[in-house]
């Protein structure tokens, strides 16, 4: 029997549509590559994170996301199924005020997480959707192990000064850090979490004696180290905060 024209364009769309739905989801929507890597944000809302400010977003296996505005930290939950993503609404960070323009970006990343409901991953990079691109962010290795840092910064009392005096601080494999705080040598352990967590312990020094304000420098700068309790690699800086996300250290790769 001959079929007419418009019932074969009809059958055509109808069997294309059965094709479409029997497809399976595309391997660069599998939750799997979401997982256990920091994602930096590029953009989010036609804007870039603020120089100085990193932005940062975790997925865990436990289901848990989590990670840094810029500001503060961030934490809540989170499904993800082929092809579809859902975090939940009732995400919690610090309150802890900074510049306008670094609030203005965690402000729309802590927006755009709720209102995702897809993902993307492919080439190194991440991109969240809902009816249309939210937010992209890149990959970035967190590993610590056989690297060597300058410090550019460090807390005291409520903020971050320049070192007078040169500072280090270097990572090995066998968990020591080594250093010096701008007189003595540093050395001590660390331990660095999955999650961007890090700490700290028996930091000592030397006992040489230097000019009063090398020393004062040193003594701010393991105290600072002791505060620490995140970190978040990006490119070739390195960030330490406190559990509040307040800044503890800032280093660049030596």
């Amino acid at each position: 029997m001959r079929i007419s024209k418009p019932l074969a364009a009809l059958s055509a769309v109808l069997l294309l549509g059965g094709c479409a739905g029997s497809a399976t989801p595309s391997a660069q929507s599998d939750p799997a590559d979401l997982v256990g890597v920091t994602w930096l944000l590029t953009e989010v809302g036609g804007a870039e994170p603020v120089e100085g400010a990193p932005v940062s977003v975790r997925f865990g296996e436990d289901g848990t996301v989590s990670g840094s505005g810029g500001c503060n930290r961030f934490s809540g939950t989170y499904d993800a199924e082929p092809g579809s993503l859902s975090i939940a609404e009732d995400i919690a960070s610090n309150m802890m005020a900074c510049q306008d323009d670094v609030m203005a970006v965690e402000a729309a990343l802590l927006k755009a997480l709720p209102e995702a409901t897809g993902f993307e991953v492919g080439d190194g990079s991440l991109t969240l959707t809902g009816t249309e691109p939210l937010a992209t962010f890149k990959a970035q290795s967190q590993d610590l192990a056989d690297t060597s840092w300058k410090v550019t910064g460090y807390l005291v009392g409520d903020g971050i000064v320049s070192p007078e005096a040169d500072a280090e601080l270097a990572f090995a494999a066998d968990g020591s850090i080594s250093g010096t705080g701008g007189c003595n040598r540093l050395i001590g352990k660390f331990t660095a979490g999955d999650d961007g967590t890090i700490g700290f312990d028996s930091v000592g020094s030397t006992q040489m004696a230097c000019e009063e304000a090398a020393m004062v420098q040193e003594a701010a700068f393991i105290a600072a180290l002791e505060s620490t309790s995140n970190y978040l690699v990006e490119g070739d800086t390195l960030q330490l905060t406190a559990a509040d996300g307040a800044t503890t250290v800032t280093l660049t790769k030596a």
